[in-house]
């Protein structure tokens, strides 16, 4: 059962020719697949700035952690700190206390020190 060397060059010239076809659909599916995640990217983050804008919530907000707590009043005696810091931008305060503001470390990141954004007393 041998086989002459046309034969095996053709099969080979074969195999080759539907292994070229089958990686040219796979390129082909990859490349739809990356248009589609992007279609279906388009229109979440549309739906999501819809639900932002109908709900007047902000980006801060949802960077802050708290979405979904309570605005109702605290039982404890703690009192309020009063605002140290403000960005110039958006007019959002911070305490100095807790976790920095996701403002506050981009304004940091940009060059900017606690006190320029310190509030004049």
């Amino acid at each position: 059962m041998d086989q002459h060397p046309e034969q095996v060059v053709q099969t080979s010239s074969t195999q080759h020719s539907e292994y070229d076809r089958i990686m040219q659909q796979i390129n082909d599916l990859r490349a739809r697949a990356d248009e589609l995640r992007h279609q279906q990217r388009s229109q979440a983050l549309r739906h999501i700035l819809d639900v932002m804008r109908q709900h007047d919530i902000t980006i801060e907000e949802i960077q802050s952690g708290k979405i979904g707590r309570s605005h109702a009043k605290r039982t404890t005696s703690a009192t309020k700190a009063p605002a140290k810091y403000a960005d110039p931008v958006s007019g959002a305060t911070w305490t100095g206390r807790g976790r920095k503001p996701a403002w506050v470390v981009q304004a940091l990141n940009s060059g900017k020190t606690l006190d320029d954004l310190r509030i004049a007393a």
